[in-house]
């Protein structure tokens, strides 16, 4: 079940013209929402820097609003989606490709629904891909005319921004989700202790207009991230300053039944250095609750999930790495399959 599911740039932008235009085709003459009166928030950032955490957190104190969630996860397991613990709100799933190109139909079909709702929402809130332009995903969302782009908040992985900054494969896609953003999260800040300052001066060197909130385990209020009505408009947005990059793939696997717990932790813990990151709901024959695996470079975490987790019969896991070792991860995978 391993395989690509990253087009090349070429191909990435023939989809996001695809999707634009099936949006205006599917977009009836009247939706019961009028114009501009639906505000999105986008939620951006590269793999692992507390997305999700972060919308769990806003689900949880919603401060009276009534919120819908997309959930866009780049593998075809929507691992995201089944990790928001709400159930309240409405919570859509985008899996399979990013929103601003691969599944930008199925964005703004989902996008029309929400629009044509009896029960409207007081906010839309769109979890990206860590490897999706912002930009992009506004340029189709904005396609619906009851949609206003509230604002764009992109969340920084203190622990890795320097790293991702420099990277050739993922330098210029880091840097567009960045530089597109009205409010910088800068998370995880409880993990690197003197080296905040090097973690500041790097969200500084790439943004240094923009207003930048410093936290750990995403703890933001929903009053900063929503409302913040950005001066962007369709034209700006329009102009990403990086496609998509062809450096990466996922590797998506499921299991039936209880998975042996000793040798998949050995497995889990020895993943190579290409793997960026990886996530997954596990049934392990050594513990009652199903366990959720989270791991952004080299640091990882293997614990029971909480309340509200969607979790079924099946264990998921999702791993995102450098295409260029492919080799060596798909090795690892092997390894887990056979664990």
């Amino acid at each position: 079940m391993d395989r690509p599911t990253l087009a090349a740039p070429l191909d990435a932008g023939f989809t996001l013209l695809t999707g634009l235009m099936d949006a205006a085709r599917i977009i009836p003459d009247r939706l019961k929402a009028k114009d501009n009166s639906l505000p999105l928030t986008i939620l951006s950032g590269f793999l692992g820097a507390g997305k999700t955490t972060l919308v769990n957190r806003l689900l949880t104190e919603p401060e009276g609003r009534r919120i819908v969630v997309l959930v866009n996860d780049f593998g075809s397991l929507d691992i995201d989606a089944r990790l928001i613990r709400s159930r309240s709100s409405t919570t859509i799933s985008l899996a399979n490709g990013c929103a601003c190109c691969t599944v930008a139909g199925d964005l703004s079909r989902a996008l029309v629904e929400i629009a044509q709702s009896e029960a409207l929402p007081d906010a839309i809130l769109l979890e990206a891909s860590g490897l999706a332009d912002p930009r992009g995903i506004a340029q189709v969302a904005l396609a619906n005319p009851a949609l206003r782009l509230d604002g764009i908040v992109t969340m920084v992985d203190a622990e890795t921004v320097v790293q991702y900054a420099q990277e050739p494969e993922i330098a210029a896609l880091f840097t567009s989700q960045v530089s597109a953003a009205d409010l910088l999260i800068l998370n995880k800040v409880d993990l690197v202790g003197d080296a905040i300052a090097g973690a500041r001066a790097a969200v500084a060197a790439l943004a240094a207009d923009k207003p930048v909130i410093q936290t750990a385990q995403a703890s933001v209020p929903p009053a900063i991230v929503f409302g913040i009505t950005t001066p962007h408009d369709a034209g700006i947005l329009g102009r990403g300053e990086a496609g998509h990059p062809d450096a990466f793939r996922s590797w998506n696997l499921t299991w039936t039944g209880q998975l042996p717990g000793a040798a998949l932790r050995k497995a889990l813990s020895s993943l190579p250095h290409g793997v960026l990151r990886a996530k997954g709901i596990l049934h392990l024959d050594d513990e009652e609750a199903p366990h959720v695996y989270q791991r952004v470079g080299q640091r990882w975490s293997l614990r029971p999930a909480e309340p509200g987790v969607a979790a079924d019969a099946l264990s998921r896991l999702v791993i995102i790495g450098h295409r260029g070792e492919a080799e060596e991860i798909s090795a690892a995978v092997e390894r887990l399959k056979n664990a």
